[in-house]
């Protein structure tokens, strides 16, 4: 029931790693992403979810062991949804 928002993003390229948002995607909708012609050619990736562990070697989960979605920015678009938010 949360509203859903369009939000402009500044991130600086001289940041290594990842930058947040601050916005959260539910799980299942549809994230799009506007970035300009240079910024899809420059490899950059989007990303919905911050954990970086992957449980896959465990002998029990607490939780699904893989719950980030990413995917290339390789044009002015780029649309993402997440099964985990």
């Amino acid at each position: 029931s949360a509203p859903r928002i369009a939000k402009d993003v500044d991130v600086r390229s001289d940041v290594r790693h990842w930058a947040s948002t601050g916005a959260y995607a539910n799980a299942g909708e549809e994230v799009t992403v506007h970035v300009s012609a240079e910024v899809a050619k420059a490899g950059w990736r989007l990303q919905i979810g911050v954990h970086s562990d992957k449980l896959w070697g465990l002998d029990k989960w607490q939780r699904h062991p893989d719950i980030v979605t990413s995917a290339a920015i390789v044009s002015e678009t780029t649309k993402l949804t997440s099964r985990f938010g």
